[in-house]
């Protein structure tokens, strides 16, 4: 069934969980797929890549009014929450790089039009934690205090097995953020998505420009 999602725009990140069942945190990224991004999931609740089941999403990809419902891991009669975003120039942005494996701190630098608040980062194509960094829990870069949407542990103190409070490092910057290490989770020879939610957007939804934090 194609589902209402009430924006403006085709939705680039979604998350959907049934409530009423036992079932994981399902993940639609506008770039899990060049051409297809409707065939592929990725669970928020598990270090797994990327999966595919044909029209997970839908038929074809979310549009400006609706995504599809397949159902991916709950039957009929059930309650699905979802939370979904779409980019927004200035204060927010969902996307891809290409990591470089560099060992020497001179990892991607992923360009975002605004100095990130909160920034998400998930391997596609090998198993790797979903990395949560912050600017309120570690001010200065590089950033190292980090937490996993996949992972019971405690930040920095209970790491995923291979971690340690020195890897996974990267700078946030005003217009974007730059991997500092050669971490499988955030820069090997792979390809990553993210989302990133701005500390100070630059525009509001009226137009013009905005002063919150």
């Amino acid at each position: 069934q194609q589902v209402p999602h009430g924006l403006t725009q085709s939705p680039s990140f979604m998350i959907t969980k049934v409530i009423d069942d036992i079932a994981s945190w399902y993940c639609y990224h506008k770039d899990l797929d060049p051409t297809n991004p409707q065939d592929y999931y990725l669970i928020l609740n598990d270090n797994d890549d990327k999966d595919t089941l044909t029209n997970a999403w839908g038929t074809n990809p979310p549009d400006n009014t609706t995504f599809g419902d397949r159902q991916v891991g709950w039957g009929d009669g059930k309650d699905v929450i979802s939370y979904i975003w779409h980019d927004v120039p200035g204060l927010q942005k969902f996307g891809i790089y290409e990591g470089n494996a560099d060992a020497n701190g001179n990892g991607p630098y992923v360009e975002l039009g605004f100095r990130p608040a909160l920034l998400w980062i998930k391997s596609t194509g090998a198993q790797g934690n979903w990395v949560v960094v912050d600017t309120q829990r570690d001010q200065y870069n590089p950033v190292q205090s980090k937490l996993y949407a996949d992972y019971n542990g405690q930040e920095n103190v209970s790491n995923p097995p291979g971690d340690s409070a020195s890897l996974n490092n990267l700078d946030i910057l005003s217009n974007g953020f730059k991997l500092r290490s050669n971490n499988s989770w955030t820069n090997s020879a792979q390809t990553y998505i993210y989302c990133a939610w701005a500390e100070a957007p630059t525009v509001n939804l009226y137009g013009g420009q905005s002063n919150a934090r």
